[in-house]
């Protein structure tokens, strides 16, 4: 199954990123997918809409320097 292999190759990648420390183990994770590319490998994409739901934007935005 297709599955079976994302989700052998998902694990494979997070492997690789945790063990390099790019990231870390964290209850406030977001959703991983492989997504396939027009040559046919697959591109690793976290799907952060859910994170940005639940974010509670600024009331004081600092300004650009461009808004000066």
């Amino acid at each position: 199954m297709e599955s079976d292999a994302q989700k052998y190759k998902i694990e494979m990648l997070m492997g690789d990123i945790l063990a390099t420390g790019t990231i870390c183990a964290s209850p406030f994770s977001s959703l991983v997918l492989l997504v396939r590319k027009k040559d046919d490998n697959c591109r690793f994409c976290i799907d952060y809409r859910e994170l940005i739901k639940v974010t509670i934007p600024d009331k004081f935005p600092i300004q650009s320097y461009r808004s000066y």
